[in-house]
């Protein structure tokens, strides 16, 4: 009997099979192999996962073909940790319940650093920072870590990774850890007064519009200069991690002339802060070759989130309304009912309110 044969599938495409005996769907379309580590024998082994199974070799093709059409293969290495999640979320929420998707976004934020991040490029430590700079309590934590997991099972599933690192995430250090025991490091007046000493030095001057607006350091990166309005003195914060922090943040009369001057610089992008490449900055980028050796010359420790303490320390030293610094910070936090209903202030009342600081 002549062998039937069939056109050859290009290198990590998939494969087709055929399985004998008298069978309805016979032919079994798989996708390329991709190793999996076994995390309680630590041992690992290629696994090829099974698309599905047709009548003929010709759909068995169609649906390889149709798999790997989808944006998260191995082809698109720079789908991001932000990509993996939106369509792992489509996915598992629809079988979650409300309180589940709810801590599994909370859980998800403590990676907010890491959002544009290609995933096949996170490691083990960078979990692991993000755990430890985050201040989160034991429990979620746990969700945090559970969330590692399936984020892999998944990204190995769709090819965007073949190495499952969420094995190797130790978060067993902050197993009993208390947010609220934890002391927030905030800058002091000396340092303050420090970073004002050098404001010419531009990293400094992006140190201090951070500390005279609580705006997060992602948030801040991502603006662009439509988002900025000089006459009304404010800018609006489009895209947040939470719905609160969607909001107008006022610009203090003391760095408007930072705010002038990002203005006036043209870049490849339309960003309100350019990296040397007139693009959007980076957070790793800006973390490792700004703020750290910034921090360093200066002779302080500081983390970037730790601006936004700074500022809603130094507003409730003022004794600035809490809920005028909810609206500035744009964090719901302990905010009542009342608050949420009637908070709609006018850029006057925010912008007075951080130019006590």
């Amino acid at each position: 009997m002549k062998k039937n044969k069939y056109r050859r599938l290009p290198n990590g495409f998939g494969t087709i099979s055929h399985l004998s005996g008298k069978r309805r769907k016979p032919y079994v379309a798989k996708a390329p192999a991709v190793y999996i580590i076994d995390e309680d024998n630590q041992t690992g082994k290629y696994s090829r996962l099974i698309i599905g199974s047709a009548e003929t070799w010709e759909k068995a093709y169609q649906l390889l073909l149709k798999y790997n059409e989808t944006p998260y293969n191995l082809s698109k290495k720079n789908t991001t940790l932000k990509q993996v999640y939106d369509a792992w979320s489509k996915e598992h929420f629809e079988i979650v319940s409300d309180s589940s998707e709810k801590g599994y976004k909370a859980a998800f934020s403590i990676l907010e650093n890491y959002y544009d991040k290609p995933f096949c490029k996170l490691r083990a430590f960078d979990f692991e920072n993000a755990a430890k700079e985050s201040g989160k309590n034991a429990p979620t934590l746990k969700r945090y870590k559970t969330l590692i997991n399936m984020l892999y099972k998944y990204a190995i599933k769709y090819e965007i990774t073949t190495v499952d690192f969420s094995q190797a995430v130790d978060l067993s250090s902050l197993r009993n850890r208390n947010p609220n025991k934890k002391k927030k490091n905030i800058f002091t007046k000396k340092e303050i007064d420090t970073l004002w000493k050098s404001k010419d030095k531009r990293t400094v001057q992006i140190i201090l519009v951070m500390i005279y607006s609580g705006v997060r350091i992602e948030e801040l990166l991502s603006l662009t200069k439509e988002d900025v309005f000089l006459d009304r003195q404010v800018f609006e914060i489009g895209d947040s991690k939470t719905e609160n922090g969607i909001r107008t943040v006022p610009i203090a009369d003391k760095t408007l002339p930072f705010f002038k001057q990002f203005m006036k610089e043209k870049g490849k992008t339309n960003h309100l802060i350019l990296n040397a490449k007139g693009t959007k900055f980076g957070y790793h980028n800006f973390r490792k070759n700004y703020w750290n050796p910034t921090m360093e010359e200066l002779g302080m420790n500081h983390r970037p989130h730790e601006t936004r303490h700074t500022c809603a320390s130094l507003l409730a030293d003022h004794k600035i309304e809490p809920r005028t610094i909810k609206k500035i910070l744009g964090h719901s936090g302990a905010m009542d009912l009342t608050e949420k209903v009637y908070t709609h202030l006018d850029d006057k009342v925010l912008l007075d309110a951080i130019n006590t600081l």
